[in-house]
């Protein structure tokens, strides 16, 4: 996206047959379809939201199960697409060192380029721990934001944690050696104080059966991408983001917790967010371009698991999520937050 060097997905060839067949082989043992991303959608404009939800769609489990296995863009191993058929990767645009600076050279980009309204332009002013840190649009005009540092490399956790005095959900990011404005970063950061920078991009391909509508894109265009597999994310540079259900084991019913998408907001105002797990054919759990409801929903068993995002235009995105879970006791515990992204 924007300066991005994108990943073409398999296809050309005769690829699309044989991945119809293999779905077809896959479902026969299974009672999981061939994926919500079958489903026709059409782009919608203005920001999306909802209000209410239930329950989650099938997830969970690890990140590779069922997967098309991808080592630096390539897909391979049983069933694959042989590499020739594939088009080569060059590699990630932009630098290592930063974001390329809008004004000329600061570093920093400009958030008026890529929000809907107002905001705070970025600040060099350093954090906690080194570094420095800027404010990344969106926000509401005049209004204060807290200074975020830029999340650009390495593995971290979108960290949902019970809170045993109210019962709430707590949101967190959660790092073990993830780069924050080149610092490597270990522990807890609240989730306000981090904007999550990709260079990264996926290229739908030209002949899918309909398997990668849920990229809210037509075929042969691109999305900005967060990638599941840390052999991409590593690759490519860009953050390895996670998503975890840091709480004990019995306390939730069937160790379980739901995470609904509730809104996303966009630079232009009408792209749409994705978040899909790789497979035979993938499996896509949210995909805003056709409207936000209960759909939109992927449950998470205790632990950590890894999934692919992706975004329809570059620029700064802020997206809410919901988290609940069924308490063992009874009742339920929620919690909420708001997650930016930089996407170049």
């Amino acid at each position: 996206m924007g300066s991005s060097t994108p990943v073409a997905l398999p296809g050309s060839g005769a690829w699309p047959a044989l991945l119809l067949a293999l779905c077809v082989a896959v479902t026969s043992l299974s009672s999981a379809g061939c994926g919500k991303a079958g489903d026709a959608r059409a782009q919608q404009s203005g920001s999306q939201s909802r209000s209410e939800g239930d329950g989650g769609s099938e997830g969970g489990g690890e990140a590779g199960d069922g997967s098309a296995p991808r080592d630096g863009g390539r897909w391979h191993g049983e069933g694959g697409v042989p590499a020739s058929a594939e088009p080569d990767r060059t590699g990630r645009a932009g630098s290592d060192a930063g974001i390329a600076a809008s004004d000329g050279g600061s570093g920093d980009a400009d958030p008026a380029d890529a929000q809907d309204a107002g905001g705070d332009p970025g600040s060099d002013a350093g954090t906690d721990g080194g570094g420095g840190a800027s404010d990344v649009g969106p926000g509401d005009a005049g209004q204060t934001e807290p200074l975020r540092r830029r999340w650009s490399q390495n593995h971290g956790d979108l960290t949902f944690v019970h809170r045993a005095d109210d019962g709430a959900l707590d949101v967190t990011f959660r790092f073990d050696g993830a780069t924050l404005d080149g610092d490597m970063v270990h522990g807890d950061v609240a989730v306000d104080g981090v904007v999550v920078h990709s260079t990264a991009g996926l290229t739908r391909p030209e002949q899918d059966n309909g398997f990668f509508a849920g990229l809210c894109v037509d075929p042969g265009q691109q999305v900005a991408w967060l990638p599941q597999r840390n052999s991409d994310a590593f690759e490519l540079g860009v953050p390895f983001v996670g998503l975890l259900a840091g709480v004990d084991a019995g306390v939730f019913v069937d160790d379980v917790l739901t995470l609904e998408l509730v809104g996303v907001r966009s630079p232009s105002g009408s792209g749409a967010y994705s978040l899909w797990r790789d497979g035979f054919p993938p499996t896509f759990f949210f995909a805003s371009c056709d409207g936000i409801d209960a759909a939109d929903a992927v449950q998470l068993p205790i632990g950590h698991d890894h999934f692919n995002m992706g975004f329809t235009e570059p620029g700064v995105w802020e997206v809410d999520y919901r988290i609940s879970g069924e308490l063992v006791e009874g009742g339920s515990s929620t919690g909420s937050t708001t997650v930016r992204f930089l996407l170049e």
